[in-house]
């Protein structure tokens, strides 16, 4: 196994006394041998001391039992003294050093005019070291990482040209390409950004990371993607961070564009306090905002500590971090670069087969092997990508998602994007929603669901789609909204004092409302109409046997009669026919009765001789026929069918007639309102009637609605409000009708604040409900499954009841009533003509001779 080091401690002199250790061509045997020798130069550190010591040397126990060994020789430099640099390398180069690592910050201050000097040998440039990579999805957290499978992310200059590019050209001229081996943080950002492919972004920045923000904007610029440039520390030190993003989100949310985009590019501490900024934007801009659901943020981190993004970005939801550095990253040189070489002694030490192998071949093979793992291990570098989720317990983590390679490619995991919340909606947002009662929109329960009803379906939709939760309550005031001394109560005045974040509820849309809150696409139209109670129909019984015939219809009868009966005794009265023959005069009585019987079915005793007479009594017949079928007909269906006529179909016809009063719903009711400042004659005159009749009955602009109802079923009332609600008493209460007339029509929509950011969302998802047809399976639910009261249809029999028939027996009582009358005029038409007569006939007027004369008419004689 590897020998224990300790990591060096530099002092800033020059290296002097350098041993080295030249091994034979002798067979390999159990002794130490010093393989290679490594020149190190590393970068002063500002803010720690530079106290390391000058050699290091690492050892391993090869398998054949020599301890093979290789001797760091450490030294530093300071970053900005490029001269003191040249000289340390020609000092290690006089020593004859197999390999020279130079920390990377000092990445191209060899020149090519320094380039002889390097001679043989090979330069490093050590970019840090990085940890083995293990896929999180198989990662176990409670394995130690192997010490021994650690790479490491390097550049070379091997007689100043990198091994990776030694290229011709046409010329066979050697190329010299001394790029490193691994992206910088441009190339890294970049990558994510051609991945998600941004048609606009915003880039911020401080003045440690301009260079990079510039280099990525012309990048985008090439690939024709709109971006805007900020500058951190400018806005900081002018208008404000808060102010910054204002300009940000107000150029950026457009009609065409409700999404923002942004790359960090800063310090830690500058992004903790940006983040910090955007999670608190919306609620400092009243929640009129959407920075945490419409905002992206890429965030590239300068420091694998991000815990604080976790910390400060607990609202926002979409926050993707890109760490460079890469977070395996082992970025102390005294750390890293004798972890590779551990791992350059276990390779060559682990062979087995050492029969004729010397020292030397060992040397080469260590060299041989460093170069190789120097070039190879390079693919173990990553720039990993992650994302802020939600994790059970109510908490935010960063999980990686994927990461960028050596090459500059992304990969991404299977089954994961880079920002996943944009699928979630609002990410299980809390929302407090009002609502008030209006069955069957909103019906209040005992249970612990404290409301029910097709609104409340409609409201789980809404949060299971858009992934959100709720809070419901209701006003105090239990009102819907109307203007009072300037501002608005009820439903509509909790959204203008921005107490709630939405109303659910059958909520009209209305043009004063609208100037202070959105609504969204409507869910529901409707009608207003007016709700009575039936007339009782067995106040019309009586004229069960006139009701089968208009009027009109009645007088034509009987106008028809007369006519027909006077013309039918001139016929008969002077008809040639009967000139010659005997037959008693015609009496106008005799042809009446005769027509009325005909009428009535019954026919007369003698048909008229003559042809005329014959004619006329034959069309009679067919006219009675008719009469008396129709009449039939109709009788049979007023006395099976109820036939509900209501006193009044239309408003104006409401505010003509005396017999009944009305109201509405008041508390701000969209009724209330649109009478109040209608124009129309008629809706005027019945707000005049509202408000006269409430001066002494309040009920009628009662905010309950079953205090309207009750008195609806008391009688002579009438409820104006919207069909929903009436159409569900009507189907419990059959002595309930609507009348005719539709008239205020209604749109039932959901209401945010004013100039909310969440107007288009939950549009978008109305919208698609509505075409789902879940609206129309939620009023199944929640009206009336029938069209008709119940008990209004039966199967059975109707029996015929006396108060059905009880025109029959007025009609007899009215007939007897009449024959005595008729009875009583003839007899005193005979004892008038009577006294008239002469003396010798009073024995026959008195009846005594036959008996016909009543007692009463001896005692009025």
């Amino acid at each position: 196994m590897a020998a224990a080091s300790q990591p060096p401690t530099l002092i800033n002199t020059p290296v002097i006394g350098l041993f080295l250790l030249f091994a034979g061509t002798n067979l390999v045997t159990s002794q130490t041998s010093t393989i290679l020798t490594i020149g190190a130069i590393d970068a002063q550190n500002e803010t720690e001391p530079m106290t390391y010591q000058a050699i290091q040397t690492i050892g391993y126990n090869a398998t054949w039992g020599s301890e093979l060994k290789v001797k760091v020789i450490w030294s530093i430099a300071k970053v900005n003294e490029r001269f003191s640099l040249l000289k340390q390398v020609r000092g290690f180069i006089d020593t004859s050093v197999d390999f020279l690592v130079l920390n990377d910050i000092f990445y191209g201050y060899l020149e090519e005019k320094h380039h002889f000097e390097l001679q043989d040998t090979t330069v490093v440039h050590y970019q840090g070291q990085l940890s083995p990579f293990v896929s999180p999805k198989t990662a176990d957290v409670s394995v130690e990482p192997d010490p021994w499978r650690i790479c490491g992310a390097f550049s070379f200059l091997k007689d100043g040209i990198s091994p990776d590019s030694n290229q011709c050209n046409e010329n066979n001229d050697v190329h010299h390409d001394d790029r490193p081996i691994v992206p910088d943080m441009v190339d890294v950002v970049f990558a994510v950004l051609d991945y998600l492919q941004w048609k606009s972004l915003v880039i911020l920045y401080e003045d440690e990371t301009a260079l990079e923000a510039m280099e990525v904007s012309g990048m985008l610029s090439s690939d024709n993607v709109t971006y805007q440039v900020y500058s951190v520390k400018h806005y900081e030190n002018t208008i404000g961070l808060h102010d910054m993003l204002n300009v940000i989100y107000n150029k950026t949310m457009t009609s065409s564009n409700n999404v923002i985009n942004i790359v960090l590019m800063c310090s830690e501490v500058c992004v903790n306090k940006i983040i910090n900024k955007a999670n608190a934007f919306d609620d400092v801009n009243g929640k009129k905002t959407a920075m945490k659901l419409a905002s992206n943020w890429l965030v590239v981190l300068p420091h694998p500590n991000n815990a604080y993004v976790e910390q400060c970005g607990m609202d926002m939801d979409n926050i993707a971090v890109i760490t460079y550095p890469p977070s395996n990253t082992v970025s102390n040189m005294t750390v890293g670069l004798p972890q590779t070489l551990e791992k350059v002694l276990r390779l060559v030490g682990s062979n087995n087969d050492t029969n004729n192998v010397t020292m030397d071949d060992i040397r080469h093979n260590a060299s041989v092997t460093l170069m190789q793992l120097l070039e190879s291990q390079a693919h173990c570098w990553r720039s990993d990508v992650s994302t802020l989720l939600w994790k059970s317990g109510g908490v935010r983590r960063l999980s990686s998602v994927g990461y960028v390679n050596r090459t500059g490619h992304l990969n991404i995991y299977s089954d994961v994007e880079i920002f996943p919340n944009t699928n979630f909606g609002f990410n299980n947002r809390l929302f407090n929603i009002s609502t008030n009662v209006w069955e069957p929109f909103v019906i209040e329960t005992n249970t612990t669901e404290k409301f029910e009803g097709f609104c409340m379906d409609l409201l789980k939709e809404l949060a299971s789609s858009l992934n959100f939760s709720y809070n419901l309550t209701m006003p105090k005031d239990k009102a819907w909204g109307a203007l009072v001394n300037g501002s608005f109560n009820g439903l509509i005045g909790q959204l203008e004092r921005e107490e709630v974040d939405m109303v659910v509820a059958p909520l009209s849309i209305e043009p004063d409302r609208e100037k202070v809150v959105d609504f969204i696409f409507p869910y529901y139209y409707e009608y207003t109409t007016v709700l009575i109670k039936k007339p009782d129909p067995n106040r019309t019984k009586w004229r069960t046997l006139i009701d089968p015939f208009k009027w009109q219809v009645l007088m034509c009868i009987f106008i028809a009669l007369l006519g027909v009966t006077t013309f039918y005794f001139l016929v008969e009265r002077w008809n040639p026919y009967y000139e010659g023959k005997k037959k008693e005069k015609s009496m106008f009585g005799d042809a009446f009765w005769y027509m009325y019987g005909a009428l009535l079915t019954q026919g007369g005793e003698h048909l008229p001789d003559s042809q005329a007479g014959r004619t006329v009594v034959s069309c009679w017949w067919l006219f009675s026929i008719v009469m008396a079928a129709t009449y039939s007909g109709n009788l049979i269906a007023f006395l099976t069918v109820n036939k509900d006529k209501l006193p009044f179909d239309t408003i104006s016809e409401l505010v003509e007639q005396t017999d009944y009063i009305w109201g509405t719903a008041g508390g701000g009711t969209y009724w209330e309102t649109m009478f109040e400042k209608t124009n129309k004659a008629e809706f005027r005159l019945a707000w005049e009637g509202i408000k006269r009749f409430n001066a002494t009955d309040p009920s009628v602009l009662s905010l309950n609605p079953l205090d309207h109802y009750n008195k609806v079923k008391e009688g002579s009332y009438g409820y104006i409000a919207d069909r929903s609600m009436m159409e569900r008493w009507m189907a419990e209460s059959c002595d309930l009708q609507m009348i005719k007339e539709n008239f205020f029509p209604l749109q039932y929509a959901i209401a945010l604040p004013n100039n909310s950011a969440y107007v288009s969302i939950f549009s978008e998802e109305m919208m698609r409900i509505y075409e789902s047809g879940l609206l129309q399976i939620w009023k199944k639910r929640w009206w009336s499954k029938n069209s008709f009261c119940k008990g209004s249809l039966t199967t059975e029999a109707k029996p015929i009841i006396l108060i059905d028939v009880q025109s029959a027996f007025y009609l007899i009582g009215i007939g007897v009533v009449i024959a005595a009358i008729a009875l009583g005029c003839e007899w005193l038409f005979r004892y008038i003509k009577c006294r008239k007569s002469k003396p010798a006939h009073m024995a026959n007027c008195n009846g005594h001779s036959k008996g016909h004369l009543p007692k009463f008419a001896n005692g009025i004689k």
